[in-house]
């Protein structure tokens, strides 16, 4: 194993791949859950669409200029969708689905990124 390809392939790398893998999942489920499962019929599609992924947009939009910015707005995305699905999981009308799967991924991606937070204490130790 050369020195190049050890540094490519790190378990904290991994890691973030993961984190950002679920976070674009999260994103494709609002899209989902608003265009497919669930269409509003009260707000309408696009308006529901922008209540949906606006507090995700500062987290993508940041991804390529600053990296540690775009895991901090994105976590900050992430625990308002948590607690849009735990209030709609707990109501249990037709969303109770759909909201449990986003609060699945939404539990994952802060696991995720409390072991990067561990791996990156652990590094400077």
């Amino acid at each position: 194993m050369t020195q190049s390809t050890s540094k490519f392939f790190t378990p904290e790398r991994a890691l973030r791949t993961w984190l950002w893998f679920c976070f674009y999942g999260l994103c494709g489920w609002q899209l989902i859950w608003h265009l497919w499962w669930a269409p509003s019929s009260k707000l309408g599609v696009p308006l529901a669409l922008t209540f949906a992924l606006a507090p995700l947009l500062p987290g993508l939009c940041l991804r390529a200029w600053r990296p540690q910015a775009a895991l901090v707005f994105a976590g900050f995305g992430t625990l308002i969708h948590l607690l849009f699905a735990s209030m709609e999981a707990y109501m249990g009308d037709i969303n109770s689905g759909p909201a449990a799967v986003q609060s699945v991924i939404c539990l994952i991606f802060f696991g995720l990124w409390a072991q990067i937070v561990r791996s990156e204490k652990r590094s400077l130790r």
